[in-house]
């Protein structure tokens, strides 16, 4: 499926797995080379519009059956209708194959997660229904690319579990990081939108902090004024930390955002801080069907049965130990009460001249807390 995140995609998607296909988000900014690797398999590619497009500047528009979907009639089914199929499943068998995200391939061949029905059944069913009990059926406003597989989970299948809606950008707008538009002006599409739910970047909750600091809001109602809205949403972030002052001084002025972690071999959720279990500065505690445990070195072992069915082609044995811990890559702390901080990548741990081991991230952090820096990276010679 090569689609921006329009209706037709969404549509498309959502067709694609009530028919038992198993679906590839294209992710519209890879290369040639890299997409040739993805689509090997392929029997079909849907398009939109910019995928059309893409095909063309990957020179695979005579190579690869496709389907444009502008050539297709509305879909009749009703919202409801679509939700009661998913949730019968179709009578389709629960361990099946669902989808195949793609985690990196810019250049190079990419790596397909290959991610099974059951384990995004739990992980919609739980964040459904924690999120409908906090703010009722969610309206979600779809900012990041949906060949994200956390972008999948939220706009596609939480909403279908929680009776839901979802809310996408313009035609002419660009998914947030694309880099065809500033993260802060993504903020101005949240007054049409009225979304009561949102999963975004460190990128974006930055621009939020600069519009506090900019605009002096210091209140929910201030917030309301700023983005013309009538209610607040529910913010979520994940991906990469976000500095805990950042986060201490919006929850302050009336706008909390839920800091959480996880990895598309894990289904994409792992912890999260929700609404009456918040710490600022961690990633929340796992959801009820996730194990957690450190290895000896400090890394952050997951047992659960949302662990993905292993890579496209390629071996992923190696991930989990006999007893069927994954081994995330994650060095982390867990506190006494199930709270988790993440520390950074174990693969950029970097190990001084006098063995003092240092993860890059939490310099970094500590770096990026003076204003005058905006970025900052670390690494060992």
């Amino acid at each position: 499926l090569a689609a921006v995140n329009g209706l037709d995609g969404v549509r498309a998607q959502l067709a694609l797995q009530l028919l038992g296909a198993v679906s590839i988000p294209v992710p519209l900014s890879f290369g040639a080379e890299a997409i040739r690797s993805l689509l090997g398999r392929a029997d079909r590619v849907v398009v939109d519009a910019a995928g059309a497009a893409r095909l063309q500047d990957w020179g695979l528009v005579d190579r690869v059956p496709w389907l444009d979907l502008s050539d297709l009639p509305p879909d009749p089914l009703p919202q409801a209708a679509v939700r009661d199929r998913w949730q019968a499943g179709v009578a389709l068998g629960p361990d099946r194959l669902l989808t195949v995200i793609h985690t990196s391939g810019t250049t190079g061949t990419p790596k397909g997660v290959r991610i099974g029905r059951h384990g995004m059944d739990l992980q919609a069913a739980a964040l459904g229904t924690n999120i409908h009990g906090h703010i009722g059926p969610p309206r979600y406003l779809s900012l990041l690319p949906m060949s994200l597989l956390i972008e999948q989970l939220f706009a596609l299948y939480v909403g279908l579990y929680a009776g839901g809606t979802v809310v996408v950008l313009p035609r002419d707008v660009g998914p947030l990081g694309d880099g065809t538009t500033p993260p802060h002006a993504y903020l101005e599409h949240l007054r049409g939108a009225e979304p009561t739910l949102l999963m975004v970047p460190p990128a974006l909750v930055e621009a939020l902090h600069a519009r506090q600091r900019a605009e002096g809001l210091q209140t929910a109602a201030d917030w309301a004024r700023s983005l013309g809205l009538t209610r607040l949403p529910m913010v979520c972030c994940g991906g990469a930390p976000v500095d805990v002052r950042i986060l201490r001084e919006l929850a302050a002025s009336g706008l909390p955002v839920r800091e959480g972690y996880g990895l598309s071999e894990a289904s994409a959720v792992v912890c999260w801080n929700q609404p009456g279990a918040t710490r600022a500065g961690t990633v929340g505690r796992p959801a009820p069907h996730h194990q957690l445990r450190l290895a000896p070195d400090g890394e952050l072992l997951l047992r659960s049965p949302t662990v993905f069915l292993g890579y496209d082609g390629r071996d992923s044995t190696s991930l989990r130990d006999q007893d069927g811990w994954l081994h995330t890559g994650d060095m982390a702390t867990i506190a006494p009460d199930g709270f988790v901080t993440i520390l950074g990548r174990k693969k950029d741990v970097v190990i001084t001249s006098t063995g003092r081991n240092v993860s890059p991230g939490w310099v970094e952090r500590l770096v990026r807390r003076d204003p005058r820096v905006a970025r900052a990276a670390v690494f060992g010679d």
